[in-house]
């Protein structure tokens, strides 16, 4: 419920926290990553479902944060969701 009211929030206010003047590109392992966080799934339940070490999950989050200039997961999936990079 907290990502939608802050989704609806920066829709209504037209501030945008997250400016980025380029184009991100996700891999599918990254977006599928990125969902299971969104349903608040832990690194070591992600690793499970996906069958990858947690250490593999670490990597990739990594990679997503870096790449959506995100101070943690749950900042990278807002990011993620504004962008329309995943669905809400």
């Amino acid at each position: 419920m907290r990502i939608v009211s802050w989704t609806r929030f920066l829709e209504l206010s037209g501030d945008d926290p997250f400016p980025f003047p380029e184009r991100i590109e996700l891999t599918a392992r990254e977006i599928e990553i990125l969902n299971w966080c969104k349903y608040g799934k832990t690194t070591g339940d992600i690793g499970d479902l996906l069958s990858i070490s947690t250490k593999t999950v670490e990597f990739h989050l990594a990679n997503i944060m870096n790449k959506l200039g995100a101070p943690n997961r749950i900042a990278a999936v807002v990011i993620a969701i504004q962008r329309g990079l995943i669905a809400l």
